[in-house]
This record gives structure tokens, C-alpha cells and sequence, in this order.
């Protein structure tokens, strides 16, 4: 139920927010070629994450725990790079060719849309000579944030992309079973996955998607289809209960309320 009023109360902020907000006056050259292939250009840390399995979502006795968060089943993951932090302001302009005046410091990016994301993540991969992972199609325009795409994921690229939602999970456990994390870094290295801004994920969110999975299971990457996309870590006004290792909601992908990313890639 909760899940539900999120994607619903998620929509009709999207309507508001569109009238109430303009966007950033971004300007994006898409031809830049400044960059040597293999450089890093917007010098993003990346953290390399052991292959391994680990209990995905709550026990049943967690404190603050939602249905949506089991039943827990052991997931394997394949080893992959995560990016140290949630991506800041210097390098989304970096990366983009951005004048963007919201965009000011080198704090974390909190005002993109799921969308925004991908495109960056394409952009990265072929500025640094990787293979994209993202097609990106029928492209909709909100200002100059990308609010609608038909985008599908070549997991076998070894370009940049979001972390699928049980990527981020066992990230941000660290091979611990800690539900809440501190302000120092995890034991991977990885700082800001509890309570700094919403992250966004690649799944598509459904709230029984737990129990439609096998036990154990291998690199999953979420439903085909769904009304919002993954966000995952909490954000900084909340307490515990909304900032816990298993704590999971869904948002409209167009919106772009507090919400940032971070960025993986195969090892």
C-alpha cells in the first residue's frame, strides 16, 4: 500500500513541479571531443566491488521494516566498479558541457531525472572510449531535462550505467549486516549510501518483486516493466527507519525531487 501512494503522490508532483519549477538553463554539447579515450575525465573514483553473495532485503523482526523489503534471498553478484560517491555538481557539468547555475559547487547532483541519468552515463562511456549501455529512443523534453525515452540496457557493454537494485544493495552492505551505515565509509570504501540524497537505480520498482524471485538468485536486474523506477539509501531529512540497508521506494523517473546517483561499470 505505502508503495502504491508513493508512485501515485510520485505523479502528481510530477504535475505540479513541471507548472511550479522551471528547470536549470542547461546548455549540453553533445559534440565535444577534448577528450582522449580512456581518460577520466570528470575524475570519478571507482571502488571495486568483490563478486559475492548476500541476503537481499529485512528480516522479518528488522525495526521499521515495509512488505516490500522480503522475503530476503541469498543474490550473487558479479564483481563491478561503483563510483566512491554519489556524483557531484563539478563532474554531472564536467561531463555534460553544462552552464548549468544550479549546478554551482561540488556538492552531490540532486535535481535530475532518472532519465538525465542514463544520458550521462552514455556520455561518460563515450568520452572515456567505452561501449555505451543504453540506447536511448523517442526522447521527450521537459526544458532542457529529459522527462520520457524508451531505454533498454546491454548489460555485456562495459560502459558506464546505474547500479541495478541489488548491486546497490550489496554495495552499500559491504559484507556487513548492518541496516544503517555511518557517515564514515562503508567497508568497500563508499561513501554518502545512507541518508545523503535518494539514489536512483536501473529497476523498474514493483513492491512483490522479492517473492517473484528464485532462491538463490544470480545478478537480477528488476521487472520488465513498472510505474517508477528504484531509488534506494534515503534521504538526508529522514531518520533511520528511512535510511536502512533494505529500505526501498519507487519514483516517477521524469521527477527530479532530491533525488541523485551514482555510477557502476563491469570489472
Amino acid at each position: 500500500m505505502r508503495a502504491a501512494v508513493v508512485l501515485l503522490v510520485s505523479g502528481l508532483l510530477l504535475a505540479l513541479w513541471v507548472i511550479a519549477v522551471p528547470g536549470p538553463n542547461l546548455t549540453i554539447d553533445t559534440d565535444r571531443t577534448s577528450y582522449q579515450s580512456g581518460d577520466t575525465i570528470a575524475s570519478i573514483p571507482m571502488i571495486s566491488i568483490p563478486a559475492g553473495s548476500f541476503l537481499m532485503g529485512s528480516p522479518s523482526d528488522e525495526p521499521w521494516r515495509d512488505l516490500d523489503e522480503g522475503p530476503q534471498r541469498t543474490v550473487n553478484i558479479s564483481a563491478f566498479m561503483m563510483s566512491q560517491t554519489e556524483i557531484t555538481e563539478k563532474q554531472w557539468n564536467d561531463v555534460m558541457g553544462c552552464k548549468d547555475p544550479y549546478f554551482t559547487g561540488d556538492q552531490r547532483v540532486e535535481k535530475v531525472t532518472w532519465f538525465d541519468c542514463v544520458s550521462f552515463c552514455n556520455k561518460l562511456s563515450r568520452d572515456e572510449g567505452y561501449t555505451p549501455c543504453y540506447t536511448i529512443r523517442n526522447i521527450g523534453y521537459d526544458g532542457n531535462h529529459i522527462t520520457s525515452a524508451d531505454v533498454s540496457c546491454n548489460f555485456n557493454a562495459n560502459g558506464y550505467r546505474l547500479p541495478t537494485e541489488a548491486e546497490w544493495e550489496y554495495a552499500c552492505r559491504a559484507g556487513t549486516k548492518a541496516p544503517v551505515g555511518e557517515k564514515e565509509p562503508n567497508a568497500w570504501g563508499l561513501y554518502g549510501m545512507h541518508g545523503n540524497v535518494w539514489e536512483w537505480c536501473w529497476d523498474w520498482y514493483s513492491s512483490d518483486y522479492y517473492g517473484t524471485r528464485p532462491d538463490p538468485d544470480t545478478n537480477p536486474t528488476g521487472p520488465t516493466t513498472g510505474g517508477g523506477r528504484v531509488i534506494r539509501g534515503g534521504g538526508w531529512g529522514q531518520g533511520q527507519q528511512g535510511c536502512r540497508s533494505a529500505r526501498r521506494s519507487g519514483m516517477a523517473p521524469a521527477l527530479r525531487l532530491g533525488t541523485g546517483f551514482r555510477v557502476v561499470r563491469a570489472h
